[in-house]
């Protein structure tokens, strides 16, 4: 992975609608980052409130690894 911006971070809430799904991660508080991403990469993470994770940003997208 070629990204070099990376924000360690607590999933603050996961809201699934259909195939894609909205995660919103706190990072060094108070800011907020909120990433769209597809429900299967939620459910291939595990992603749920709680779980700490890195917010990896590049210039045309953010993702999320735990």
């Amino acid at each position: 992975m070629s990204a070099r911006n990376r924000f360690n971070g607590t999933v603050r809430d996961v809201r699934v609608e259909g195939l894609i799904a909205q995660v919103e991660m706190v990072v060094t508080e108070p800011a907020v980052l909120t990433a769209i991403v597809t429900a299967d990469a939620v459910e291939d993470l595990g992603l749920e409130p709680g779980n700490h994770v890195v917010a990896v940003i590049k210039s045309t997208s953010v993702m999320v690894e735990r």
